[in-house]
């Protein structure tokens, strides 16, 4: 899914709305559309001979209505809700193979989520222009599940790849051919019919090149089995699956020195010169590695060279923790990773409401990678705190992440850990309300901007929040039953 498709759009939407910052955004606007509605009620107002105000039924009612859809529309959780389930009957649809449709019950069960999901577009998101909401497009939705259930998988009776066809049978030839009457439809064949012929001489061309590369390839193996005809197998060594892959790729950026001070040297760099100054480790980790060396349970306590890595590969996934990517700036991935309730002296709370995730299993930001003398490879990251999931979404989860007070200067700072890689379970799509990893963040701890979106898995997750949960009485945020 892109930027590029409403379905993106529509993720950004609902990010925006699930942040801090985008929810205040939105209410300012709400406040700014009601104020304008009211002063639009009072130009419009009717005034008799007199000068009385003439009351119009109409008007007043339609003025109402404009002011319920700045009320509904832009409240940021009703927006969220909204595109939430959008958004997962886009994933159902599209992903949600076995769909669930054997029977009449089933059938009529999401006949039923799709027509509440109309009903709540129509009332949160009310339609001014021309026919409203009664476009042939909006009603086709109520006919998929009928399709669906006789037919299989939308991709059976999906029109899309018949439309792309026009691209190059009819729009490409059409912009190559002259726009007269009496000569555009030759030309057109004309264009057709040279397309065709450069197609089928280049997949000739193609099927050629194949053939010939095929017959070297065989020669070459009917050579090695001939050299190899007398070696003995007998003692090779058999592959266990079960071996999970683990290594840092390349090489160290940094090299940190802990018998040496800061202003001598104590970071060295190890890139190239010409990227050299473009590459700095940052502060904070520097700060913790240099609290945590003299600390006995420090996965590295005792060695005086530290280098850092900036890549890690795990049974072929990519974990990449590098403060300034290709000199497009820093790229920090995110991962789930699993904490015991109490990781030596500094206690670790396990969560009291559990989300998508297992109860053991927090969002860590990744900062850098560590690799020890045994060659055991860590991690230092950034952890979450806890979370009461109270503030979550269908698709999203809300977390903070973790900051600390420096007994020294009085002022948040963040606190990082130092974990090993086999605590890893998954790499995880985050959006920090504040991108960045900073030094100090005030001291007021009610400003505090910490808060991340964690998304859930779009191929495992969002098709199964459309699904029908148990029946109840069901209302919106606006304590309205939804109506059709």
């Amino acid at each position: 899914m892109t930027a590029d498709e409403r379905a993106g759009v529509a993720f950004v939407l609902a990010l925006v709305a699930a942040s801090k910052p985008g929810a205040d955004l939105f209410r300012k606007a709400a406040t700014r559309i009601e104020k304008a509605l009211e002063r639009k009620q009072k130009l419009n107002l009717e005034v008799d001979e007199d000068g009385n105000v003439i009351e119009d039924s109409d008007n007043e009612s339609e003025d109402q209505s404009e002011v319920g859809y700045s009320e509904s529309f832009f409240h940021p959780e009703i927006i969220l809700k909204m595109l939430e389930k959008l958004l997962a009957f886009h994933a159902w649809y599209k992903k949600g193979h076995p769909f669930c449709l054997k029977t009449e019950t089933d059938k009529r069960k999401m006949f039923v989520a799709i027509r509440t999901m109309m009903g709540e577009i129509k009332m949160h998101a009310p339609r001014k222009d021309k026919n409203g909401w009664r476009l042939q497009k909006f009603h086709d939705l109520l006919h998929i599940v009928r399709d669906m259930y006789n037919f299989g998988s939308p991709n059976n009776f999906d029109a899309a790849p018949n439309e792309n066809n026009l691209i190059d049978f009819a729009k490409r030839p059409g912009r190559r051919a002259h726009k007269k009457r009496e000569v555009f439809v030759s030309q057109v064949s004309k264009r057709l019919r040279e397309s065709d012929l450069i197609r089928k001489g280049y997949n000739a061309l193609m099927r050629t090149l194949e053939n010939n590369s095929c017959e070297l390839e065989e020669e070459e193996n009917e050579v090695m089995d001939e050299v190899n005809m007398d070696v003995d197998y007998a003692d090779e060594e058999v592959v266990d699956e079960n071996i999970i892959e683990s290594k840092v790729i390349g090489s160290a950026l940094f090299c940190i020195h802990l018998e040496k001070l800061y202003n001598q040297g104590m970071v060295e760099c190890l890139a190239e010169k010409s990227v050299r100054m473009r590459r700095e480790l940052h502060p904070s980790i520097l700060s913790f590695i240099s609290q945590e060396k003299e600390n006995e349970e420090f996965a590295l306590f005792g060695e005086k060279t530290i280098f850092i890595f900036t890549e890690y590969k795990r049974n072929g996934t990519t974990y990449r923790a590098h403060p300034n990517y290709n000199s497009f700036g820093e790229w920090y991935d995110w991962a789930m990773v699993k904490f015991e309730a109490s990781q030596g002296d500094r206690s670790f709370p396990v969560n009291a409401k559990g989300g998508y995730y297992d109860k053991d299993l927090y969002p860590c930001k990744i900062l850098c990678f560590l690799k020890a003398i045994d060659d055991s490879i860590h991690a230092v990251v950034q952890c979450c705190n806890a979370s009461n999931h109270d503030q979550d979404g269908t698709l999203i989860e809300r977390w903070k992440k973790e900051y600390g007070i420096d007994e020294i200067k009085k002022v948040l700072v963040p606190q990082l850990r130092c974990v090993s890689v086999d605590s890893f379970e998954d790499l995880c799509f985050v959006v920090e309300d504040k991108p960045g990893l900073f030094e100090e963040l005030g001291t007021d701890i009610s400003e505090l901007n910490n808060g991340i979106t964690l998304v859930k898995p779009r191929d495992k997750g969002w098709a199964k929040e459309f699904y029908p949960k148990k029946k109840r009485n069901q209302k919106n945020s606006l304590g309205i039953s939804p109506t059709y």
